[in-house]
């Protein structure tokens, strides 16, 4: 029980970093804004998106329980990621980026939670294939 409050916690704190830099940028107009999803894909259908963002939320919550207790972190970071790109997509009708790094590797314009999705989906493929070579 208490780790489950150490999680929220921390997602909490993450959710809220974000959004205080998201903020910080807003207000110095130094960030894109993207109403599509990644890499701009479904631009301009920030209703759908909401709903798709909120389904994947969902899952992602279901899904723990199915999966390794190891996975904590990974879903814990997918969640955070996830709630604070759908807060924009509802207060803000668009997503806010503000990290850009377009002049050594050509990539989309990303944020902090475009980076928890991508580490928290790395390390469940990771805690998968532990989890299913160890079935072996």
């Amino acid at each position: 029980m208490k780790k489950k409050y150490l999680y929220f916690s921390f997602s909490l704190l993450l959710i809220i970093i974000d959004q205080i830099i998201k903020i910080c940028m807003i207000n110095s107009n130094n960030f894109i804004g993207n109403t599509g999803g990644a890499f701009s894909i479904g631009t301009g259908n920030t209703n759908i998106l909401i709903g798709l963002n909120m389904i994947l939320i969902l899952a992602v919550i279901i899904a723990k329980k199915f999966l390794p207790k190891m996975s904590s972190i990974g879903t814990c970071f997918i969640i955070s990621g996830g709630i604070s790109n759908l807060l924009d997509r509802i207060i803000r009708g668009m997503v806010i980026d503000y990290i850009d790094i377009t002049r050594f590797i050509n990539i989309p314009i990303f944020n902090l939670a475009d980076i928890l999705i991508t580490l928290g989906v790395s390390l469940l493929v990771i805690q998968i294939l532990k989890g299913s070579k160890q079935d072996e």
